[in-house]
């Protein structure tokens, strides 16, 4: 029997709000539709060979121990989620992400960016879609955003601009990451 708990995210949205924007039902969710993400601004296309990846750093376990007794307690240190999702829009929205500093130029159409690129804060929800699982999602409320790798040029591929989330400690409730578990599209 199929667990209705996985998923194969084969589609894929990135949404982007102010810090804590509240989540929303993600089983309403139609891109199509902006009532049904009300407060959030879809980011545009990303990429499918480098879809949105999560790390973290940190967590280790260390075990101290007494002279009598070797594991007494154990300590962990602090996780550092990070979240790198490959943009292949090449939009002002896009840009202002990856180089917060810099300004966008409306008569010319292009975006200046600045050597100190710095960060800008925002919360993120990437919603995935399985086919026979619905809607999951990965909700961070307080992201601090700049340019990942640097873009590279590959006549074979779409252009990306990656972008690197920091999560940070949600102002609210101080929760760092969210996890939503697959459900039904309806």
């Amino acid at each position: 029997m199929a667990s209705k708990n996985t998923i194969i995210p084969g589609v894929g949205w990135v949404l982007v709000g102010d810090v804590d924007t509240a989540t929303f039902d993600i089983s309403k969710f139609d891109v199509t539709k902006q009532e049904t993400f009300t407060g959030w601004t879809w980011l545009g296309s990303t990429s499918k060979e480098n879809a949105p990846e999560l790390s973290k750093d940190g967590g280790e376990v260390k075990v101290r121990g007494t002279w009598d007794d070797p594991a007494e307690r154990t300590e962990v240190s602090a996780i550092k989620w990070t979240l790198k999702l490959n943009s292949v829009e090449v939009t002002q929205a896009t840009m202002s992400l990856a180089f917060p500093s810099g300004s966008w130029d409306d008569g010319t159409k292009s975006y200046k960016a600045k050597a100190a690129s710095g960060t800008v804060s925002k919360a993120l929800f990437v919603i995935m879609k399985d086919t026979e699982n619905g809607l999951a999602g990965i909700y961070l409320p307080n992201a601090s955003i700049t340019l990942g790798d640097a873009p590279k040029v590959d006549p074979e591929n779409f252009f990306e601009i990656q972008l690197s989330a920091s999560a940070l400690s949600s102002k609210q409730d101080g929760t760092a990451i969210q996890f939503f578990t697959p459900r039904k599209a309806g």
